[in-house]
């Protein structure tokens, strides 16, 4: 997180300090200032909060929601019966090279808490033999579940 002082077309900024997760803080002169915030995860575009007016001794203190999360859930089957392998959630889309494993809920189920954006699941399917297969575009909404099924 960045303040702009004077807004951000000033190009004089200072970096926020990090009080814990999610919480940022600087002092800064009175005045009305622009707050940047570039989040470190893909499919999460940069957001300012604008024209923050600060007076002299006051603490202001803005909340802003980066795009909530959505859940993702992956059903696997083979001829018809749940199948077992691994799956894994690209954010952003598998170009970025950003992933992480999904949680196996059972044989032939997993399911992940992401952020709302555009996204890419690839699975491994287990027994061997049988080729990964990738799911494009997984459109997730914040305070949704998105449930992709897959046969092969």
């Amino acid at each position: 997180a960045w303040v702009y002082f004077g807004g951000r077309s000033t190009n004089k900024g200072a970096g926020m300090k990090k009080l814990e997760k999610g919480l940022w803080e600087l002092s800064v002169p009175a005045g009305v200032h622009d707050i940047e915030i570039r989040p470190d995860l893909v499919g999460l575009d940069t957001q300012f909060i604008r024209g923050v007016e600060v007076a002299s001794g006051a603490t202001v203190e803005r909340t802003l929601d980066l795009g909530g999360s959505g859940v993702v859930r992956l059903r696997l089957t083979v001829d018809g019966k749940p199948a077992d392998g691994n799956a894994w959630f690209y954010f952003g889309g598998k170009a970025t090279g950003k992933y992480v494993a999904m949680k196996k809920l059972e044989t032939g189920l997993w399911e992940l808490t992401v952020p709302a954006g555009v996204h890419d699941i690839e699975v491994d399917p287990q027994p061997a033999g049988l080729a990964n297969q990738l799911i494009q575009g997984v459109d997730v909404k914040a305070g949704t579940t998105v449930e992709k099924s897959l046969s092969l």
